[in-house]
């Protein structure tokens, strides 16, 4: 079993390093930002690329998830590349046309968002993006079905580069505004597109089948509203705060989001390694124990990033950001520990998909997402960013507990759950213990956050068994010596 988790382990490590050099250039570009956007500013960059997000979710029809399914039922090279030629054409070829008319109606798409037609071309060069961007999720998702993390890292780290150094010359040296983002995106995307389709042209074929479409179509449809409900969920709460509030607090909200992103990148690479992982792995005959040890593994290291974040957001804001964003740091912990929830999805969920139960997971999802419009509503105008925080935390628990009913109602698994309630409890202790207690210095209260933070870390440490001890440090101290240079070994 733990043989498995040392493939795990190293996909996930090297995608998190790439995720991770990641972070440090956005934590770098916050000071930076911030200094030059104002609250407002950072609230229509977040409007936008929310509203650019769904349009993906919508037109994908669940198609990646078939995609993911269907790679691992033959082993016929041919069958896989059909699969993913299949995907790719009516991807591209769907959200080409789209955004070719959400851009001839621009104008009246930032009226909708903004009440103001000033922004269209905002809107107008982001959308213009979309498709190449599409162009390499779907490259990357091919490299991972087939366990290339290293092609993974060139193109998202090449993507990043890139983008990061396009956008720090449009808006900081050219200064021409919100708009040098979305020019910097598209830019590197059209670029990154054309290495990315070269590095996966083995898979692809110039072809088409209306008979696998058809079959994808019957796989991933039933699980493209589990996307829309998740993207209800953790982007909603946007356009209740446009109603109900301003730009400034969408603003502070994203800042809070951008933080708590050291924890969704954390959780992306696990979950980039994780799906072709649980496929994979489902005819094993320690199948189901290795998922059960994958979910407290993954509560473990999670819910310690979570908590360091909540307790520490206050003063990284001081550091990074102008006094005017420091309101931010209120919501941030519970935004950590929503994206924690959302990444238990997939692993508590996964006997609804082996079962072939995924109508139970659309259920799930579904009375979520319309608690989440229900406390949205009810929220925002009495606590406004605090109220949207909320509403996302309630909305993906009441989720993730009624996705685990299911799914162990027809697939159990004996997933280690007093581990699991011991570490919950114990975080969330030291979370409001961190963030409760206030400090006249911002050197003391440092301190006394890294020595709860060591607290944690021994809890956590404790719970694992010495087999498990070991095989961890075994499978680290192997993906070290493999892929860091000699003098960081």
């Amino acid at each position: 079993m733990y043989e498995k988790f040392k493939q795990l382990g190293k996909d996930s490590t090297l995608y998190g390093l790439g995720s991770l050099v990641g972070k440090i250039v956005g934590f770098l570009l916050i000071p930076i930002y911030t200094r030059i956007f104002s609250p407002s500013d950072y609230g229509i960059i977040e409007m936008i690329g929310v509203t650019c997000s769904i349009i993906g979710i919508i037109l994908s029809l669940g198609l990646d998830s078939a995609m993911f399914m269907c790679y691992y039922r033959t082993d016929d090279q041919k069958e896989r590349r059909l699969i993913t030629s299949v995907n790719f054409f009516y991807q591209l070829s769907a959200i080409i046309v789209t955004c070719i008319l959400i851009i001839l109606f621009s104008s009246q798409i930032s009226l909708f968002l903004f009440k103001n037609i000033v922004y269209s071309k905002y809107i107008t060069v982001a959308f213009l993006g979309i498709p190449f961007v599409t162009l390499i999720s779907f490259c990357t998702n091919i490299l991972r079905l087939n366990f290339q993390p290293i092609k993974f890292i060139y193109i998202t780290l090449g993507n990043l580069i890139i983008s990061t150094c396009l956008s720090i010359y449009f808006v900081v040296i050219a200064r021409i505004g919100i708009i040098g983002i979305y020019y910097a995106i598209l830019i590197s995307a059209v670029i990154l597109s054309i290495i990315s389709l070269y590095l996966i042209r083995q898979y692809i074929s110039p072809v088409f089948s209306f008979k696998k479409f058809k079959e994808l179509l019957k796989i991933g449809i039933p699980l493209a509203p589990v996307a829309a409900f998740i993207w209800i969920m953790d982007f909603s709460d946007r356009y209740f705060l446009t109603h109900f509030t301003n730009l400034h607090e969408i603003g502070l909200y994203s800042i809070a989001n951008k933080l708590a992103l050291a924890l969704a990148l954390v959780i992306l690479a696990f979950r980039t390694a994780n799906a072709p992982f649980q496929f994979s792995v489902q005819k094993d005959k320690e199948a189901k124990k290795i998922y059960a040890k994958t979910l407290t593994y993954y509560i473990i290291v999670t819910f310690f990033v979570a908590t360091g974040l909540s307790i520490f957001a206050k003063e990284a804001l001081i550091i990074l950001a102008p006094p005017i964003y420091l309101a931010a740091y209120r919501v941030t912990g519970l935004l950590a520990f929503s994206i924690v929830i959302y990444g238990l999805y997939h692993l508590i969920g996964i006997g609804l998909i082996l079962s072939d139960k995924r109508k139970y997971f659309t259920i799930s999802i579904g009375i979520a997402c319309i608690l989440n419009l229900f406390f949205n509503n009810a929220f925002i105008p009495l606590w406004g960013i605090m109220g949207a925080a909320l509403a996302t935390l309630l909305s993906y628990s009441i989720g993730a507990i009624l996705t685990y009913y299911y799914s162990q109602k027809y697939y159990f698994i004996g997933f280690e759950i007093k581990k699991i309630l011991k570490v919950t409890l114990v975080t969330l202790i030291l979370t409001f213990v961190g963030t409760l207690i206030i400090f006249p210095s911002l050197l003391l209260s440092i301190v006394f956050k890294i020595l709860l933070m060591f607290c944690l870390s021994t809890f956590l440490y404790s719970l694992l068994e010495p087999k498990e001890i070991q095989k961890i440090k075994s499978i680290l101290k192997n993906i070290l010596y493999k892929y860091l240079p000699n003098n960081m070994r």
